[in-house]
């Protein structure tokens, strides 16, 4: 039966003796609820066990604070007690028979005085002879308690095989029997070897600047020896030396700036071989080092691999080859299979978490594990302690947000944040703070979380034991906040807690704002495009109003040459009217009275021509003139219409040709309108030959007609004929079915030409030639015209 009860010296003992209620949680865990509050009974909690000074128990301690400790042959510890660290403290001895739990504080042949000389202990040794070898700052002590004798060893200049220097730090027997003595002092570094024969000491070169103290901080700060028998040496500042039992020679490994590989810090404290030969190194501050012997490589651990610190004051190997390490946060345990770490500190029972002072730790030959310290000392057995396997749940337990819409910015705090599974916030939620735990109560301290928020990054980021985060300024979305969390022996629960955050965003970026933006864009886009049209619209109806006008005053022009050429096309026959019609009033003439009628007649036929081309220009221009167009031969047509022209030819020594086919082409025309067409073409071409000129007329059926005479003068004319080829399409519109297949079997197409050697067109007219009352420039001005015989050619093409 174990009893519990409140002590009032003890804070880990139950608040009070007045018991409310008792409950048993799923770890395991006891919950007791007494008059002095609530308290946790963990009956798996491991506790390390306690070495201390007790001024009332002569069977303690005597000083608070270990400054050495070691296990002898027998099982026994020495340790080395003070009660401070100013020179001239009080300095005690201590032996500890684990047997019989008695400690001894005084012994035969070593009085205090003595001891008291040593201005502290260093460290402490009992070989397998029995003998306790004691380091001090004034030498090193040798004291042998079966005889009740001491001796002690100074450093004497004048003397090369005394000790080499005073302040012994570190004394070690190999498995030779070899003793080695580490010294450092102002001026005098390195190794001693005692020769116990001659009672002397055989200094060892490990470097020239160690050996010979050129550098007081160089000097050797711990001695170790592995399985294989090889001596470790580690220093303030040239890294860490090895002595191998088949050689004399040292190799060195020491840290290496900008190589990874090398040891973290050149200035090495305490190094130990492990079991399969592996070394473990402590720099200054530099974790915990891995150092593989044969390729010289090393594995750095530090805090960011869950190392409580990166400063470590001792290295203990137990019987499962894990490694214990005493540093300035607690205690850690090293698991190299697994190269995980598991952390310590008072709330499991030890004296106190800051291990500064160096080496003080040793594995007992029961498999105990021993850690001195400022307030004595903490042992262990490995076994004892055993793994938390609860896999704690994970909750939300406060969500802070800094809201800059409200009054002054205030920080609001939700409530019931660990029953909700989303959160609905505004952009202006700037500021948003998670609190969150894991239920273990075991060491809860240690647990340890991770976070990620999906939605801003896919990696985990590792807090350590922080249980909060922060997020500013997100942007607005949807997020995911998981949380993951570990209890105090890194067993994790993977599934965590997860809560969504939707963050709404301002009205201008929302969907709607988006929509009304697009639908202004595209307003003002048809807009201004509406406006340009306008513009140009306007711009276009400026431009015809300015054409419209130029066409009237243009217009007006023509008219006005059109009514001075018609004038002038009906002053001249009438003229020729007149003149024989007085004569013959008068009774005067005397000539042939035929030939003088003959002229009125032709006058009055070429006024009548006139006006039948007014009259049929007005006729097309209405609509009236229909086309009545039968299959005629349009070769001996042509021939007969150019040879009416031969006599005018003659009197004016013109060469009129004509040139066709011998076989007759049926074409579907009517005769009356192409007979105006060709005498208009053939009256213009004598009118602007010079006499002794040529003229010619070509029908081709289905070919190209080689160029005749004048043809750059007549290539407005060619044009023409152009448009008259494209005509026989349109005339066959009004005619039967029948006829038009007849008229495909005899010909494609048929092309006449009129050429001359006349002045020809200018290529400026050559665009205007068929517009109605228009004339050519002044080259013509010798040549009246009307200007509507080609204008009616190509209406009646």
């Amino acid at each position: 039966f174990t009893r519990f009860v409140h002590d009032p010296g003890n804070p880990y003992s139950q608040s009070s003796d007045l018991i409310q209620t008792i409950y048993e949680d799923r770890t395991g865990a006891i919950w007791i609820g007494t008059q002095g509050g609530v308290n946790r009974l963990d009956r798996e909690q491991y506790r390390f066990k306690q070495i201390v000074h007790d001024p009332n128990n002569a069977n303690s301690l005597s000083h608070k604070m270990v400054g050495a400790i070691h296990e002898g042959p027998t099982g026994a510890l020495w340790i080395a007690t003070a009660e401070g660290t100013a020179i001239g403290a009080d300095i005690g001895l201590n032996k500890l028979d684990r047997a019989t739990g008695r400690v001894y504080h005084s012994f035969p042949g070593l009085e205090r005085e003595e001891i008291q000389k040593g201005i502290g202990i260093n460290c402490l040794y009992e070989d397998r002879s029995g003998i306790l070898w004691i380091g001090t700052g004034l030498g090193l002590g040798r004291y042998d308690p079966e005889q009740g004798k001491f001796k002690r060893y100074v450093h004497d200049p004048e003397d090369p095989h005394s000790l080499s220097g005073n302040q012994v730090a570190q004394i070690h027997e190999d498995q030779s029997g070899r003793l080695w003595v580490a010294v450092h002092n102002y001026g005098t570094t390195g190794i001693d070897r005692f020769d116990r024969e001659q009672e002397r000491f055989l200094r060892i070169v490990l470097a020239p600047e160690i050996s010979s103290g050129q550098n007081q901080k160089n000097g050797v700060s711990s001695i170790s020896e592995g399985q294989s028998g090889r001596l470790w040496f580690s220093t303030m500042g040239e890294g860490i030396f090895v002595l191998n039992p088949d050689s004399d020679g040292f190799i060195q490994f020491n840290h290496e700036s900008g190589n990874p590989n090398s040891l973290s810090h050149a200035w090495v404290g305490p190094v130990h071989e492990d079991r399969k030969g592996m070394v473990w190194a402590a720099p200054w501050y530099g974790g915990l080092n891995r150092l593989d012997p044969e390729s010289g490589r090393v594995t750095i651990f530090t805090e960011k691999d869950g190392l409580s610190s990166n400063y470590i004051s001792s290295i203990t190997e137990d019987d499962y080859g894990r490694l214990w390490l005493t540093t300035k946060n607690g205690l850690s345990r090293f698991d190299p299979l697994t190269e995980t770490f598991k952390n310590f500190d008072r709330d499991d029972g030890l004296l106190n978490s800051d291990f500064d002072s160096r080496y003080l730790s040793l594995k007992s030959r029961t498999g105990e594990v021993f850690f001195g310290g400022v307030n004595g000392i903490n042992f262990v057995h490995p076994d004892s302690i055993r793994d938390n396997p609860h896999i704690p749940p994970v909750v939300f337990t406060r969500f802070t947000r800094y809201n800059t819409a409200d009054s002054g910015g205030r920080f609001i705090i939700e409530k019931g944040i660990s029953e909700k599974r989303r959160l609905d916030l505004s952009y202006q939620d700037q500021t948003l703070t998670f609190e969150f735990a894991a239920l273990n109560f075991r060491n809860p301290e240690n647990n340890q979380y991770v976070y990620k928020l999906e939605g801003f990054s896919d990696h985990w980021i590792n807090l350590g034991n922080k249980h909060e985060v922060t997020f500013t300024n997100l942007d607005p979305g949807e997020y995911n906040l998981r949380v993951k969390g570990a209890n105090n022996d890194g067993i994790w629960n993977e599934a965590g807690a997860s809560l969504v955050i939707n963050i709404s965003p301002p009205w201008w970026q929302t969907g709607w704002a988006y929509s009304l933006f697009a639908l202004f864009a595209l307003g003002l886009l048809y807009g201004l495009r509406r406006y340009e049209l306008n513009r140009q619209r306007l711009r276009y109806h400026l431009e015809m109003k300015d054409v419209e006008a130029k066409n009237l005053q243009e217009l007006d022009h023509l008219k006005s040459r059109f009514f001075a050429g018609i004038s002038h096309e009906f002053r001249t026959p009438l003229t020729l009217i007149s003149g024989p019609v007085k004569q013959l009033l008068s009774g005067e003439f005397k000539g042939n009275i035929q030939e003088q009628y003959r002229m009125i007649l032709r006058n009055c036929n070429r006024l009548l021509r006139l006006v039948n081309q007014l009259l049929d220009l007005s006729k097309l221009e209405s609509g009236k003139i229909t086309l009545q167009a039968y299959p005629q031969d349009i070769v001996s047509l042509t021939r007969q219409l150019t040879m009416t022209f031969e006599s005018l030819a003659s009197v004016r020594d013109i060469e009129l040709q004509f040139t066709g086919p011998e076989e007759p082409v049926k074409v579907y025309l009517e005769r009356q309108h192409y007979e105006k067409i060709i005498i208009n073409l053939l009256s213009n071409a004598f009118k602007f030959t010079p006499d002794g000129g040529k003229i010619q007329v070509a029908v081709a059926v289905g070919s190209s007609i080689p160029p005749g005479p004048g043809e750059s003068a007549q290539r407005g004319i060619r044009d023409a004929w152009s448009v008259e080829r494209r005509a026989r399409s349109e005339m066959s519109s009004s005619i039967h079915p029948e006829s038009i297949r007849e008229a495909s079997r005899i010909k494609d197409f048929v092309e006449i030409r009129v050429g001359d050697t006349g002045i020809g067109i200018p290529g400026e007219a050559l665009p205007h030639i068929f517009d109605r009352f228009y004339q050519a420039g002044d080259a013509y001005a010798d040549t009246p015209g009307s200007g509507i015989g080609l204008a009616l050619t190509k209406e009646l093409v």
